[in-house]
């Protein structure tokens, strides 16, 4: 399920597909990441990032089932930074899975 992305709180959203990656450019500074699931039910972490010049952060959107009873499933949904290593780790495993 595609998740979208709002950056510094603006209406105007990214969408980040299961599976994919973005990269973003964003100038120095203060930014916050916020995640919602495509019908925006579940909510991730407000991720604040603050960004110095030349600067690369790896964000992660992670989302696992925490519990399910039917028919409902909750999910629960984690954005955090990670480093260039495990970013990489993650990116090679999401082109194995093509």
């Amino acid at each position: 399920m595609s998740h979208r992305v709002a950056i510094d709180g603006s209406s105007e959203t990214l969408s980040l597909p299961n599976a994919s990656w973005r990269r973003v450019l964003l100038a120095p500074g203060v930014h916050t990441i916020a995640i919602r699931d495509y019908f925006g039910l579940m909510h991730c972490n407000l991720l604040r990032l603050d960004l110095a010049p030349g600067q690369t952060v790896f964000v992660e959107d992670s989302v696992r089932v925490a519990a399910y009873v039917a028919p409902v499933t909750q999910t629960v949904c984690t954005a955090a930074v990670k480093s260039r290593e495990e970013a990489l780790e993650n990116l090679v495993r999401l082109r194995l899975a093509e």
